[in-house]
């Protein structure tokens, strides 16, 4: 599918399986690997080497400017979070990602310690009691809710779910500014 596209570069997020970069390189196209931002301030590191890749750095200095103008954290406390997958293992994000980041500049307290994305036991979970869960998934309705941990949650029985598309929430995208927005609002 890349290929029918005839790219003159592609861009790939690591950690992106090395055999899948060298076949495209072997194909034709320049490849060009891009760490996985673990903040905000590298999602807008990101967006300024794209300008000077693609000769437009004037655009993406102003678009990661007005990114981070628009994220920049806020002086209040809201109480804990959990931001991950409903689903066992139930992978949470962690210190050093760029949810993380953008919970915490939100005045949000990540109940997932550690760095990365890690799986959580429902005991965890429970333990941790967060005020507010963020899921990726299309809806925050759904059977998982009858499920140990999250029946036994307060946040889940209060309705204080957010579910966000999964390509919203899960891309270190400028497109996080929706997700900061709904989060810095939401008490």
């Amino acid at each position: 599918m890349i290929l029918a596209l005839k790219p003159d570069l592609v861009l790939v997020m690591q950690p992106t399986p090395l055999k899948l970069v060298w076949q495209l390189e072997s194909l034709g196209p320049e490849v060009f690997p891009i760490r996985e931002p673990g903040n905000l301030r590298e999602i807008a590191e990101v967006v300024f080497l794209l300008g000077k890749i693609t000769g437009r750095e004037e655009k993406a200095k102003a678009v990661g400017r007005g990114f981070l103008n628009k994220v920049k954290p806020l002086p209040v406390k809201k109480g804990k979070i959990f931001i991950g997958f409903p689903s066992p293992p139930f992978w949470a994000a962690c210190g050093e990602t760029f949810l993380d980041d953008l919970a915490r500049r939100a005045g949000w307290e990540n109940v997932c310690r550690g760095k990365g994305w890690k799986p959580m036991s429902g005991e965890e979970i429970l333990a941790s009691s967060p005020d507010l869960l963020v899921i990726p998934a299309r809806s925050a309705k759904g059977i998982w809710r009858e499920k140990f941990p999250w029946r036994k949650l307060e946040s889940v029985k209060k309705g204080r779910v957010l579910a966000f598309p999964p390509d919203l929430l899960l891309r270190p995208t400028v497109s996080l500014v929706e997700v900061f927005d709904k989060l810095a609002e939401y008490r």
